[in-house]
């Protein structure tokens, strides 16, 4: 093999070992502000009375289990996506997946459904407190019931 041959053999190899080793060290946006399982449990608010009892909680290995927690026919491509709640309310076991920086899909045999963060200091993400929208625009707001990790000086 020529040295040529040897050099694209290296370099081959280590930029596919770059492109592995990035995609496998991705933090999870929880990682290092919450301990799992995290738990949300029903915002303080005249649209939250019929949903006390509701909760959600996430597990690190991506389950899920949900407790009396709206849930709706979900309209995937509005914007936000919605639901159409009429007042039913799901509990059992399902998954949760990032979509993107501020939202999670959330699937139990049921369907699917968006559950979103709240906005924090300047414009940044805050799962502290997440939301459910329904398509007339009422959010269903929850705030976090389980520990946080806080920052260290």
């Amino acid at each position: 093999m020529s040295i040529r041959t040897r050099i694209r053999v290296a370099a081959g190899i280590g930029v596919a070992s770059t492109l592995a080793l990035s995609g496998c060290t991705e933090q999870s946006p929880f990682e290092g502000k919450f301990v799992f399982p995290i738990v949300w449990s029903p915002s303080n608010g005249p649209e939250m009375d019929s949903l006390q009892s509701s909760r959600l909680r996430l597990n690190e290995d991506g389950t899920a289990v949900l407790g009396h927690f709206p849930f709706g026919m979900w309209h995937e491509e509005s914007r936000p996506s919605c639901i159409d709640f009429e007042g039913e309310l799901v509990s059992g076991e399902g998954v949760w997946e990032f979509m993107n920086e501020g939202k999670i899909l959330l699937t139990v045999p049921e369907g699917s459904i968006s559950i979103y963060s709240d906005t924090g200091l300047f414009g940044s993400v805050d799962w502290s407190s997440v939301f459910v929208v329904e398509c007339d625009g009422t959010k269903y707001g929850f705030g976090i019931d389980s520990q946080i990790i806080r920052p260290t000086p």
